[in-house]
């Protein structure tokens, strides 16, 4: 609507409005052809106040049946598998297209972002376009309007979210209605973040707005561009894979477009997981907690096998309380099949996810352990169970490539375990473990089971208390790893102070630490602090009081700068000093060698 007020009282027999056409035309005809009307009301000089009301018609030709065929291109800021990334997606239509809807972004299977390394914004502050900076996680360019000239707005922001309710987090998509001085407002889209059966991730964005202020907003193009340093990293697995994408329009139309995706170098990655076990309770019928510690860095797993020594395997009583598939697909088990809990701890959400275990019956088979993990995401496992000369061995298919810190699989005194002490003693007291990691490297260890037989003798730890470090530095992206473990006494704290000749320290990069007490590892926030070329772990009493036994010490990529360029190989001297419960440290020198 046009209005003209205050007109001079100079009469006219004529006015004429003529509206410029082309790329700068004011005006965009209707969409859909047909005859529509253009209303004026006149008010005269002579009587203010009336008006005489006159139409016209205005009738759209040329019409096209209607289509929608939106594109979909992107790039990333690098494929090295395992590593960190960035990517750049932008989703384009023409001027004939329909105008966007909703749409759903489904990423590969292993491309994940780091959900608990990120402040989050409130979804009352993200509705309100008041999110804080650090939860930006990248940003937003949008180009709208009609024929072939659309305009740039203003480039907007990408916030991290809290969830919507059945989403792991969301997205805040900020897009300010601004050109030149006319400023409009934000605009806001908020997108959630859902879990697929995969454990890929799928992106489910709100209708795009198609008016703000008053004023029709013709989106025509949509970069969104994910590039906070240490959020999004590749998959393990080098199988090519895609990006897809629903993208629908305001009419319900919905096309679906996708770009590959293909992570490299996946040779290059370590794959070296660290496995334990431990015997509790009464050894004729025992507990047993198996311990699978991957490390940071290393490629994810994809399978992995345990075969209990001799003497040791699945006693009968057990396994004739099974539940069947059925029931344990839909959550109602009885309590009589349940063996053990599992705990699974990940770097890409805040809290570990745990559910119990039960003895699942499969036809034609031994019955399996089955365990559903249930936290922020879920993630269901099956353990099938197979006998050989007298050996259970106990097999994982499958494993989403998801990365793990830590697995725990704890099966309960006298429920599904029985031994023949005198096979077992007698024996090697190994357990025997295969992992496979997604990107195609194996690897094996023989862990002597933590136990104890008749006969043995009580060893007690060494006093004073005896020290050691282990670790290991990445010369791509200098990442580092180390572990400080302490036999005899509680640590209370660890010091470890790098060389500046090697590499550089960024203190406010620098976070999070592993504390591993009474076997169970806690991951502790606000443990860790940095100052200079010096990273400091100390142990809150509150947890000393357990006993901590060793510190796991994870120094990301974004933490550290490469002083010289790290050739594989080169040893580089680290001090870590030791606090613990004799009041006395301990100073070690680790050597580091890259790799």
């Amino acid at each position: 609507t046009t209005v003209f007020d205050g007109i001079p009282p100079v009469p006219f027999t004529e006015f004429t409005m003529n509206f410029r056409s082309g790329d700068q035309a004011m005006l965009k005809a209707p969409s859909v052809c047909g005859t529509q009307q253009a209303v004026a009301s006149l008010e005269p000089a002579s009587r203010p106040g009336t008006h005489v009301t006159v139409q016209a018609d205005l009738t759209t030709t040329g019409c096209g049946a209607a289509q929608f065929a939106p594109t979909l291109s992107a790039s990333f800021g690098g494929l090295l598998a395992g590593g960190d990334t960035s990517t750049t997606m932008t989703f384009a239509r023409t001027d004939a297209d329909e105008r966007f809807g909703a749409m759903t972004v489904s990423l590969p299977v292993g491309l994940l972002g780091r959900l608990s390394s990120i402040e989050r914004c409130s979804l009352t502050d993200a509705r309100a376009a008041s999110c804080a900076e650090s939860a930006k996680v990248g940003s937003v360019a949008v180009q709208a309007g009609t024929g072939n000239a659309p305009l740039t707005i203003d480039t907007g922001k990408v916030y991290l979210t809290d969830p919507e309710e059945g989403a792991v987090a969301g997205l805040a998509i900020t897009i300010p209605a601004k050109v030149g001085p006319i400023d409009l407002g934000t605009a806001v889209v908020l997108a959630k973040m859902t879990v697929r059966p995969d454990l890929g991730i799928d992106v489910t964005t709100g209708t795009m707005p198609t008016i703000v202020g008053g004023v029709p907003l013709f989106v025509r193009s949509m970069t969104l561009q994910l590039d906070r340093e240490g959020f999004l990293f590749n998959a393990s697995s080098c199988t090519e894979r895609a990006i897809s994408a629903q993208i629908g329009s305001t009419a319900g139309n919905a096309v679906t477009q996708s770009v590959s995706y293909l992570p490299t170098d996946c040779s290059a990655m370590a794959f070296a997981p660290v496995f334990t076990a431990k015997l509790g309770g009464e050894l004729k019928r025992p507990s047993l907690t198996a311990t699978m510690l991957p490390r940071a860095g290393d490629s994810t797993m994809s399978s992995m096998s345990m075969t209990l020594p001799l003497g040791l395997s699945a006693g009968r009583k057990a396994l004739s309380n099974t539940c069947p598939q059925a029931d344990f697909a839909a959550g109602t088990c009885a309590a009589t099949s349940r063996v053990g809990t599992a705990t699974a701890v990940s770097p890409i959400i805040p809290d570990p996810m745990s559910g119990p275990v039960y003895l699942v019956a499969v036809p034609g088979d031994l019955p399996a352990l089955a365990v559903s993990l249930h936290g922020l995401i879920d993630l269901p496992l099956l353990i099938v169970n197979s006998l050989d000369k007298g050996q259970m061995t106990s097999t994982v298919q499958s494993i989403p490539d998801v990365p793990l810190t830590r697995f725990d699989l704890a099966l309960d005194a006298g429920s599904l375990l029985e031994s023949d002490a005198k096979t077992l003693c007698a024996g090697p007291r190994a357990i025997r473990a295969a992992f496979t990691g997604h990107n195609g490297s194996r690897s094996e260890s023989s862990p002597v089971v933590d136990m104890v037989c008749p006969g043995d003798k009580t060893v007690l730890p060494p006093t004073p208390a005896r020290a050691k470090a282990i670790g290991s530095l990445r010369r791509m992206g200098a990442n580092a790893r180390l572990k400080v473990t302490v036999r005899g006494k509680a640590i209370t704290g660890v010091r470890v102070v790098l060389p500046r000749s090697a590499v550089r320290v960024k203190a406010s990069a620098v976070r999070g630490a592993s504390l591993v007490k009474s076997g169970t590892s806690v991951f502790g926030r606000g443990l860790i602090s940095a100052a200079g070329q010096t990273i400091t772990v100390k142990v809150p009493a509150a947890k000393r009081a357990a006993g901590v036994s060793s510190v796991s010490l994870d120094i990301a990529p974004r933490a550290l700068q490469q002083a010289v360029r790290l050739r594989r190989g080169k040893a580089v001297k680290v001090k870590v000093r030791v606090t613990h419960a004799t009041g006395r440290p301990t100073t070690l020198t680790l050597t580091l060698k890259t790799r």
